[in-house]
């Protein structure tokens, strides 16, 4: 039994390692992208340094979703492509964060 409690304690670690810094970052990126499409959608000032530093960052983390998908409605086109943008980072994120908990 106390073998089965070691195990537990040392998996438990290493999963708060390196994966729990990588799903961090992850989440981060996630919230910054998040937070782009709920600006644009409901039409926050552009001219306010909260939300141009925010789209600043969104538009560089999600350069190569940009102009993926096209359609008549801007906003529609930042849900689309940010939205995208956040799954993939997220996926791949856990991919990651999987991976280095298993090495």
């Amino acid at each position: 039994m106390r073998a089965l409690g070691r195990m537990a304690g040392v998996l438990q670690r290493r999963q708060s390692g390196v994966g729990a810094i990588i799903m961090l970052v992850v989440g981060v990126i996630a919230l910054i992208l998040v937070l782009h499409i709920v600006f644009v959608l409901f039409g926050a000032n552009s001219g306010n340094a909260i939300v141009s530093t925010d789209a600043d960052w969104a538009r560089h983390l999600a350069a190569w979703f940009d102009g993926l998908f096209t359609t008549s409605n801007a906003k529609w086109n930042t849900v689309l492509n940010y939205g995208i943008a956040t799954v993939v980072y997220l996926i791949v994120g856990r991919l990651l964060a999987g991976l280095v908990e298993r090495v």
